[in-house]
């Protein structure tokens, strides 16, 4: 697992850096001060941690970089910033998940490796479907019998059709 970290401030006493590292995580950390557009695009990780409040760069505007860049690994906001309107903010903006300091890093670890967890379902996921041909509407419906949903249920097309032309956009 491969995770980098983009603050501008670690703390003695919230080193999460040290015990993710000794948890077999790879971290590289990185101040802001660097080229983070570039670091970003042409290193792949598998999750990125960051700061709202980074020097040079908003981390609002790191979200939106990496979202338009089409950067796959997911993104842990980590931010003493508690503001209900700012972590609402990143999570409009793609942010996956957003703590507030100081945290347990376990609870970091923890959703560090949910994430990776996630990727590899994906990734399976991705390869069965390799040279299948693939039919949304069906597997819309699937989910929907999964989740309890009727084929009965007044409005159950509108919903497949809703979901289907979101997916298409």
């Amino acid at each position: 697992m491969k995770v980098l970290s983009i603050d501008a401030i670690i703390n003695k006493d919230d080193n999460y850096i040290k015990y993710l590292e000794s948890n077999g995580i790879t971290v590289d950390h990185i101040t802001g001060g660097e080229d983070i557009q570039s670091i970003v695009k042409y290193t792949h990780y598998d999750v990125i941690i960051l700061d709202i409040i980074l020097p040079y760069i908003d981390g609002m505007e790191l979200i939106n970089i990496i979202k338009a860049n089409s950067i796959s690994s997911a993104i842990i906001v980590y931010s003493y910033v508690s503001n209900e309107n700012i972590i609402r903010e990143a999570f409009v903006n793609g942010a996956d998940y957003y703590l507030i300091k100081p945290a347990d890093p376990e609870l970091l670890l923890r959703r560090i490796n949910s994430f990776s967890k996630e990727n590899i379902a994906i990734a399976q996921k991705t390869s069965e479907y390799k040279g299948k041909e693939f039919n949304i509407e069906k597997s819309i419906r699937n989910l929907l019998k999964e989740l309890g949903i009727s084929s009965n249920l007044k409005g159950y097309k509108y919903v497949v059709d809703a979901i289907t032309m979101y997916i298409d956009n």
